[in-house]
């Protein structure tokens, strides 16, 4: 199963969310190390140990936040093709599928009128 490049919409939503968490991270990391360059804070030998460890948090988690994130968008990536491809092998079984949530749906929904 490969994914296909004429469906922009799906990879938009996977490439869009998977971007979103990488900015939320880079921005997080930016104020972090921010707070942690400034003189007033390496000044007492406690803080500058947690420091450390604070930056080394950070870069180990660098690592893990890019590894799920590549992760979710591969995932999401080869369900929309399988999606796709199951659909396009087998569009009758999808449409009645299809048809009998819509009408499992709609009697439940009547039934509360």
């Amino acid at each position: 199963m490969s994914y296909d490049a004429d469906t922009p919409r799906r990879r938009y939503f996977s490439d869009d969310s998977v971007s979103a968490l990488q900015r939320e991270w880079a921005d997080l990391r930016k104020d972090v190390n921010e707070v942690l360059s400034k003189p007033e804070v390496a000044k007492l030998p406690e803080v500058r140990a947690l420091k450390d460890r604070l930056q080394e948090a950070l870069r180990s988690a660098s690592d893990t936040v890019a590894d799920v994130s590549h992760g979710i968008g591969k995932q999401v990536r080869y369900t929309a093709s399988a999606v796709d491809e199951y659909v396009r092998d087998s569009p009758w079984k999808f449409a009645v599928g299809a048809a009998a949530v819509g009408l499992v749906v709609g009697l439940l929904l009547g039934r509360r009128r």
